[in-house]
């Protein structure tokens, strides 16, 4: 069974969701409108980073996120989104796998990105952890991210090869973007 701190490292690491940073090769409002139109209904926008350990309690940790585009229109985007972590410690091993689901909205200004995720929309499964440690996941992440506007700058992404990007949040890992290919 996972442990509560270990539960809490993991949602705490959630931060790669949100953040800020500025950067030499931060992208503009007119590349990031390209982007979000480079992704329309029925896209996915798959994210991958990963997350170092602390060579103590934190094992690394692979953070995988993808989010379907469901609506776009008027600077407004809505995502289904489904998020997971696999520790390498436990590489091959699904059932260690923690995955976050929730609904995404986000909207954009002169400056940024807006984002809202539906908290009532969350839900978590890890099935090596059993229901009660699941809630208390939820429960966090609730508290965390739902129903709280996030905002963040242009200048987080980085435009790589056309429409990928990176994500540069302050203190965590990269996270890098593109669209997924269709099947």
């Amino acid at each position: 069974m996972m442990s509560e701190k270990l539960i809490a490292y993991v949602a705490g690491i959630t931060v790669v969701i949100a953040g800020t940073v500025s950067m030499a090769g931060a992208a503009t409002r007119k590349e990031m409108q390209q982007i979000d139109a480079a992704y329309p209904p029925g896209s996915v926008v798959v994210c991958h980073s990963d997350i170092p350990g602390d060579g103590k309690l934190n094992y690394p940790t692979t953070m995988l996120s993808r989010g379907t585009v469901t609506s776009t229109g008027q600077g407004r985007t809505i995502y289904d989104v489904s998020v997971t972590w696999r520790m390498k410690s436990q590489a091959g091993r699904a059932d260690t796998d923690l995955t976050l689901t929730f609904k995404m909205h986000q909207r954009s200004d002169a400056t940024g990105q807006y984002t809202l995720i539906d908290r009532d929309s969350m839900a978590v499964s890890m099935p090596a952890a059993g229901p009660a440690s699941e809630a208390i996941a939820l429960d966090g992440f609730r508290r965390r991210f739902g129903g709280t506007e996030n905002f963040t700058p242009y200048s987080q992404f980085e435009i790589t090869t056309f429409p990928s990007y990176i994500n540069h949040t302050p203190g965590e890992a990269p996270m890098y973007c593109h669209k997924e290919a269709a099947k």
